[in-house]
């Protein structure tokens, strides 16, 4: 696993705050207000806990909270039910272009190790991500500046890149028949890793 999370993606940009609030706040129409409150609240007041996603974390799967309901939850139940809400997507976050996605993402995990040109490959990410319906590619954009930002921040120590991508590939993918485990997290390690305002600006520009 380690070996896919090389030099490469392993380099990040830095995006403030502000930044994903300011996309939540754009996207908020497009997915379901839960995930939205979750990520906005998590964004504010969990960017110091360098735990915030270790498990187990607690399931909940209430339809609708507002900042002050979370707030009295706190942290972690919160957190709790932002993965629950992604890990119940039916046929999962990335279904809609998700063999597009899996072979990018393995071209992607074999330049890495190669060191070789990884252009190509994440150029064949972009496209399949523009690919998605809009709500999952809104949920897809506030949720990587989030995690982004969680293993940038210096509050919660840094968050290991590979660590968060580990954690959160099961949740993305909770119903691939042909489990490419390394694939995946190199997927999700990518997109966390590259995740700035820019960056999903250039995908949503995709979008036909």
């Amino acid at each position: 696993m380690e070996a896919c999370h090389g030099a490469a993606v392993e380099k990040t940009i830095g995006v403030k705050v502000a930044d994903v609030m300011a996309r939540a706040e754009q996207r908020t129409r497009d997915y379901p207000s839960l995930p939205y409150q979750c990520i906005k609240w998590l964004a504010v007041h969990g960017l110091d806990s360098a735990s915030l996603f270790d498990p187990p974390l607690p399931e909940a799967r209430e339809h609708s909270m507002g900042q002050e309901d979370l707030a009295e939850l706190g942290l972690r139940h919160t957190a709790g039910m932002l993965v629950s809400f992604i890990k119940d997507i039916p046929r999962g976050l990335f279904a809609a272009s998700f063999d597009e996605l899996m072979r990018a993402a393995a071209d992607l995990c074999v330049a890495e190790e190669a060191a070789a040109d990884a252009v190509p490959a994440t150029e064949r990410v972009h496209t399949a991500l523009s690919h998605l319906p809009s709500e999952h590619l809104a949920l897809c954009t506030d949720l990587f500046l989030f995690l982004h930002q969680l293993c940038l921040n210096p509050g919660a120590g840094g968050v290991r890149l590979s660590v968060l991508s580990d954690r959160f590939a099961p949740q993305i993918f909770p119903y691939s028949s042909s489990r490419n485990a390394t694939a995946e997290a190199t997927l999700v390690g990518y997109l966390i890793s590259q995740s700035s305002a820019e960056f999903w600006e250039r995908i949503w520009d995709l979008v036909e």
